[in-house]
């Protein structure tokens, strides 16, 4: 009797462990938006890179290099390394 409780025991404390890994990533809320969001000298280093090469209208993306820009129109890619 007593080694099927310790056995539910550690069952109970692995599906939890395994749950709270799943659902929380480490980073609070406020870390996740910061993630998402760029600095004013990081626009100010995008505008005249893609101003430079001439870009037109386009999205941005954050990469482990610096950030990727797609146009529109062409879907040429930029990629600007920081």
């Amino acid at each position: 009797m007593k080694k099927i409780t310790v056995l539910w025991i550690i069952i109970l404390l692995v599906c939890t462990a395994a749950f709270w890994s799943a659902v929380y990533d480490g980073r609070t809320r406020k870390a996740a938006r910061q993630a998402n969001s760029i600095t004013q000298a990081e626009v100010d280093y995008l505008n005249k890179e893609l101003n430079r090469r001439y870009a037109d209208n386009c999205t941005i993306e954050r990469t482990w290099y610096g950030f990727k820009c797609v146009e529109f129109k062409t879907g040429k890619i930029y990629k600007i390394y920081m």
